[in-house]
């Protein structure tokens, strides 16, 4: 819902989450493996291209 801050540490059944998201339409989804946090969920200027320059990073 625009307009309205989520910030902090989350838990979700059972999973250990944290937002830092402002306007959902520009959050981007990020799930980690041995970590802290099992997904990290946050604003982002340009969500499809932050997503691209992940996923890019990640093919190396």
């Amino acid at each position: 819902m625009p307009g309205v801050l989520t910030a902090g540490t989350f838990r979700q059944e059972g999973e250990r989450i944290f937002w830092d998201v402002h306007d959902g339409t520009n959050a981007v989804v990020v799930a980690l493996e041995h970590e802290k946090y099992r997904r990290l969920i946050v604003e982002v200027p340009d969500p499809k291209e932050t997503v691209q320059l992940i996923e890019n990073a990640l093919r190396r």
